[in-house]
């Protein structure tokens, strides 16, 4: 999962769609795409940046060369790769060797995507103190074949600045990894969580990821519908100590969201 001016490589999928929008954002595109080879410093390709973005991959472009201050995404699909999106048969290796499959450096030969989403928004909530959470499920059906859990990716900086573009992406693939029960594969578990202490003093390292409970099954032929929420949240910690050792957990109570369904074929 990315922010706005940042980027991260794979191989395959994109997928162009409109968040719903509700009075604190604006609508605008987002994808599913295809990805690219890794640059010399070890990211994704797309999306690119130009010159006033994080990353600056893409600082020119066209022929002749000239100033891209834009997003260079890849192709978005309909129609995709069974095959290439089967996780548990496409060449991953589970349990992740090279870390998490939103760590822009984790991805090589171990977590082999098929493709990237891609979420674009402008923020005009206002709101710097509440997190910014980020969750993407994918069915078949009554099937899950892929679920993020709640991402929080901490403190929502972007509301200072009204309008402010934020981009999202993660890359994909569906399915079990070969692994059984809750929270398998790409049914992701609890990720910095729950913590001993969420205070000043021992910050939160984020993203903070709650898992969902699904049981991820591996994808079939036919449609899969993607759904992607992004919330602006007010997170409520409550910390528990027994036998001295303290467990918190979280609650989120929603401020504002944004949420797309669409669809891909698997073919």
């Amino acid at each position: 999962m990315r922010w706005l001016y940042r980027g991260r490589t794979r191989t395959s999928l994109a997928i162009r769609l409109h968040l719903a929008c509700t009075l604190s954002t604006r609508r605008l595109p987002v994808a599913l795409t295809r990805t690219g080879l890794p640059n010399t410093d070890g990211v994704e390709l797309w999306p690119c940046f130009g010159d006033n973005g994080g990353n600056g991959d893409c600082p020119t472009i066209g022929n002749p060369l000239d100033n891209f201050s834009g997003i260079a995404v890849g192709v978005p699909s309909y129609t995709w790769s069974l095959a290439d999106c089967d996780g548990t048969t496409n060449g991953t290796q589970n349990p992740y060797v090279q870390g998490e499959t939103w760590n822009p450096l984790a991805i090589n030969t171990y977590y082999i995507p098929c493709g990237q989403i891609n979420t674009f928004y402008q923020d005009y909530t206002g709101d710097t103190t509440d997190d910014i959470l980020w969750t993407a499920v994918v069915t078949q059906g009554a099937s899950v074949i892929a679920d993020t859990g709640i991402q929080d990716w901490g403190p929502n900086g972007f509301g200072a600045n009204p309008g402010q573009l934020i981009v999202f992406y993660q890359d994909f693939n569906f399915g079990a990894l070969g692994v059984s029960g809750a929270n398998n594969g790409n049914c992701v578990g609890d990720y910095n969580y729950p913590t001993s202490s969420p205070s000043p003093t021992n910050p939160l390292v984020y993203p903070v990821i709650t898992a969902a409970g699904k049981t991820c099954s591996d994808p079939v032929a036919g449609p899969a519908t993607i759904k992607v929420t992004t919330e602006v949240a007010t997170p409520t910690w409550t910390c528990r100590t027994n036998h001295s050792v303290t467990t918190c957990t979280v609650r989120y109570a929603k401020v504002s969201s944004v949420i797309q369904t669409w669809s891909i074929y698997l073919q």
